[in-house]
């Protein structure tokens, strides 16, 4: 099967459009409208596609934290009051609608009310947001677009403040400045969009490894979790089928400092591990396995086994996690 890439084509600003181009007639005509970003799927490409993946994997390994400033930084720079009452309007809706989809995604007491938050995070981050234009066009007959998600609303603010950079001659400097900042940004983050889309493409076909990054919200700030997926390759649920996943996930918590959570599920089967760097962390938490074991019965699993354990360093085992997604082909898969 040939490499598959993604390719962006952004539209000039609607304010440069001629108003034949503008009309309702034609918007109803196209399924995007003026001053949209329309994505591109490469079937194949000329040059060996290895280049690319190593590239955005060096990005990757050079700042691994880089998805996650997004959520740091993101409401500062996206929210500044004193530029945005000189914004044109487009660019205002656009800067409110990014922060507005960079607070959905924040992994939360109120978001985790969400069973399928997961799922939905990564349609809403933007990792499948190529995939789900393709499948919008194949399909016939009355289907919904594909909501919105980060990276098409990032795309969309970067067309806007690329026509304001050309065109904004009156802007002072200082303004100029600020708006220089706010595009830079802007790109970084869609770049850091682009890399986890990059990383995990690869192993799509072959080895059903995943690493998703979510941010954490605290009352001190916003923290990074990782979780890694591992599906075993060849084998899906349904009946008469077994289901097997294996998930190591990384988390660094209030007051149960750093942990890790190392679970796999075989046939409804459940058996996982939480280790803490932090023995106190380790016995407060101890106790509350049995009515974890409990729980997961009345909904249907099994409990091979529930423990807890105290180690060391979580550092060493979190960079053999990932070298052991990277170590074949170098990448590991996009969620579909």
């Amino acid at each position: 099967m040939p490499a598959v890439a993604s390719a962006t084509i952004p539209l000039p600003s609607p304010k440069s459009l001629a108003p034949a181009v503008r009309t309702k007639d034609a918007a109803a005509v196209l399924p995007v409208a003026g001053g949209e970003v329309l994505e591109a799927r490469v079937g194949e490409k000329a040059g060996p596609s290895d280049n690319m993946y190593n590239s955005y994997l060096r990005i990757f390994r050079s700042n691994p934290e880089a998805l996650i400033e997004i959520f740091q930084k993101g409401p500062e720079v996206f929210n500044q009051q004193s530029l945005n009452r000189s914004f044109p309007e487009a660019i205002r809706n656009a800067l409110g609608n990014v922060n507005k989809i960079i607070d959905g995604l924040l992994c939360s007491r109120k978001s985790l009310a969400n069973t399928l938050f997961l799922k939905d995070y990564a349609a809403k981050l933007g990792l499948s947001l190529e995939g789900d234009w393709l499948d919008f066009l194949q399909q016939s007959g009355d289907n919904q677009r594909p909501a919105e998600s980060l990276k098409s609303a990032l795309l969309k603010l970067t067309s806007e403040l690329t026509w304001l950079l050309k065109t904004g001659s009156s802007l002072v400097p200082e303004e100029l400045q600020k708006l220089t900042q706010l595009a830079k940004f802007t790109e970084m983050s869609l770049r850091a969009i682009e890399t986890q889309q990059v990383v995990n493409i690869s192993s799509q076909e072959n080895d059903n490894k995943y690493l998703l990054q979510i941010p954490l919200l605290f009352p001190g700030g916003v923290r990074t979790g990782e979780l890694f997926i591992d599906l075993e390759k060849n084998v899906t649920g349904g009946a008469g089928k077994s289901k097997k996943l294996h998930v190591v996930m990384f988390l660094s918590m209030d007051k149960l400092g750093d942990m890790m959570v190392d679970a796999s599920l075989n046939d409804e089967k459940i058996t996982c591990v939480f280790k803490f760097t932090d023995p106190e962390a380790q016995g407060f938490f101890a106790p509350f396995l049995p009515g974890l074991g409990d729980a997961l019965r009345q909904i249907g699993y099994g409990c091979d086994s529930l423990t807890s354990k105290v180690t060391d360093d979580l550092t060493v085992i979190r960079q053999d996690c990932h070298r052991e997604m990277f170590n074949e082909q170098d990448v590991v898969n996009l969620f579909a």
